[in-house]
């Protein structure tokens, strides 16, 4: 057996997976708190990442930045834990 085969069974296997979990009332939560999370990471990030880590509060804001994309980005199929 190919490895190309055997990973196309995955991948087909994998996206099966996930549009069983595909929950509408549960998205459109997400969606819903796509803001507020954004919100929420500057506050969440900035003590461990300066203090713990030694960023700067510039480096934090870039990475910050970044996740707040992420979130808004639906396309992406983001899976938080409520």
């Amino acid at each position: 057996m190919s490895g190309d085969c055997a990973m196309a069974r995955a991948h087909k296997s994998f996206d099966t997976a996930l549009t069983v979990f595909v929950d509408p009332i549960r998205a459109n939560i997400g969606r819903d708190n796509a803001e507020v999370v954004g919100e929420l990471l500057d506050s969440l990030a900035i003590w461990p990442f300066t203090e713990q880590l030694g960023w700067t509060k510039a480096q934090v804001e870039v990475l910050t930045n970044a996740a707040r994309a992420e979130i808004g980005d639906l396309t992406l199929k983001l899976y938080i834990e409520v």
